[in-house]
């Protein structure tokens, strides 16, 4: 029966309210508390599980690829790109749909199609499948004028190919961007460029952070690229969080132990310290997590344990 109200409680939560939640309230699809056990009188035992938001993949390309089982990855939004047909054929997380076969409103198109700045209207992915479409959309990106029209259509952009970017474009293009991070490429540029980076994920989430991690990143900031950031990329900045008042749009998890993690292993081990105040994450040099349960504006679906 929905909806429900529940708390969760005897686990780890990822929380910006409060970096050493053990527990959470929610009613419905919206989460009402987040806090510690020694607060909660009766609810449901996570069994030192640990509970975080729900993975966002800010890229589902249908062109060349197919679906994949999204709760049971932990998966409660995709951003799917594909005809019309294909993007309507997703079922399970939230879709935000961008497709290839349609002339107006939110669709995907080519660099190509992109060179009139007239053209951008409604939300628009751009497409960049190749090194050559890399380098004409950042020849776009440089001109004023164009990056304006495009910043004010909510223009974003999909690096399809495995080219290096120019971190310094993309920091000051004021355009959400999106890779995929198994892609080698100096990830922590980017970022410290001040780029608006998000993930697709390839139908693997955790694998996708690790590969953050592994191309610069700390694992904070990867696990923002798969989350929160894919609704930034949608002009959303409260999404991809769990706090009073956010949706109920999360995941527990099998986790063995918790650390922040960051790009040089020689210095994470500070990271198990709670006066560090940083919510930890699930060591990604162990055996990933499997999604047990999987929530999506507030409905609850069994996530049968397997391999992510």
């Amino acid at each position: 029966m929905w909806p429900v109200s529940e708390t969760l409680f005897g686990g780890d939560v990822y929380s910006s309210a409060d970096p050493f939640a053990t527990a959470i309230t929610y009613d419905g699809d919206t989460v009402v508390w987040v806090g510690s056990d020694e607060a909660v009188s009766s609810g449901t035992s996570l069994d030192g599980d640990f509970v975080a938001p729900g993975f966002v993949d800010a890229a589902l390309d249908l062109r060349s690829g197919d679906g994949y089982d999204y709760l049971s990855r932990g998966v409660t939004s995709v951003h799917v790109v594909g005809t019309q047909e294909q993007c309507d054929a997703v079922t399970g997380p939230h879709v935000v749909a961008y497709p290839t076969d349609e002339r107006e409103g939110r669709r995907a198109i080519q660099v190509d199609e992109a060179r009139d700045a007239n053209t951008l209207t409604g939300p628009v992915f751009i497409l960049v499948d190749t090194a050559d479409e890399l380098a004409a959309l950042e020849k776009l990106v440089r001109d004023s004028a164009w990056k304006t029209a495009a910043q004010r259509a909510g223009v974003r952009v999909l690096i399809a190919c495995e080219s290096q970017v120019d971190p310094e474009v993309w920091g000051t293009s004021g355009l959400a961007l999106t890779v995929n991070p198994h892609h080698p490429r100096d990830l922590h540029a980017l970022f410290n460029a001040g780029a608006q980076v998000s993930f697709s994920l390839a139908g693997k989430p955790w694998e996708a952070v690790r590969a953050g991690v592994e191309n610069g990143l700390s694992a904070r900031a990867a696990f923002n690229a798969s989350t929160r950031f894919g609704f930034r990329a949608l002009g959303q900045f409260d999404g991809g969080v769990l706090a009073p008042g956010s949706a109920v749009d999360m995941v527990r998890w099998s986790a063995t132990s918790l650390v922040v993690q960051v790009a040089d292993p020689r210095v994470a081990a500070w990271s198990t310290d709670p006066r560090s105040g940083t919510p930890g994450l699930p060591d990604l040099g162990a055996t990933l997590p499997h999604a047990r349960t999987t929530w999506v504006g507030g409905r609850s679906y069994d996530a049968t344990p397997k391999s992510v």
